[in-house]
């Protein structure tokens, strides 16, 4: 289940009650604010605007006006829509008991070099102009494996 709060606390609106605090923060400063539910799993706002930076960066350029607006509030969504989908199929791999090793990801890693002909530092380079760092890039790697093995189950 996908509960989703306001759209306001997504677009940068004035703090609401879902905006999560800390004690060391002090109990009126915003350290986050949350965006959904998703069955129980917390996304924050922060969450997705670390997983659509890229695309918002891309919108920043833009010269302020509408356009600019609506390619934030897209690359918003879009980045939402990811991390919903990822939680969703995280859910099913392990309901499946289904796991990405580090073996696969280092495969699939040597597999995405080779085919580039990149060696280590071409990568790390190709990824820093995607605004990636080697650790998010991996991650990324675990997701769409886990993806492939929820999907080849279930066709199974």
């Amino acid at each position: 289940m996908i509960e989703l709060l306001p759209l306001l606390a997504l677009l940068g609106a004035a703090p609401d009650p879902s905006a999560a605090t800390t004690a060391a923060a002090g109990p009126t400063e915003v350290v986050d604010r949350l965006a959904a539910l998703v069955d129980g799993e917390v996304v924050t706002l922060s969450e997705i605007e670390e997983r659509g930076a890229a695309e918002l960066r891309r919108a920043s350029v833009l010269p302020p006006g509408k356009a600019r607006d609506e390619a934030h509030d897209l690359a918003l969504r879009r980045a939402f829509d990811q991390i919903v989908s990822e939680k969703l199929l995280a859910k099913q791999a392990k309901a499946l008991q289904l796991e990405v090793t580090e073996g696969q990801i280092d495969a699939a890693i040597a597999d995405i070099k080779n085919r580039n002909h990149f060696d280590d530092a071409q990568l790390d380079r190709a990824l820093s102009e995607q605004g990636l760092e080697r650790s998010a890039f991996r991650a990324q790697i675990r997701r769409e494996l886990e993806t492939y093995q929820v999907l080849q189950a279930k066709v199974r």
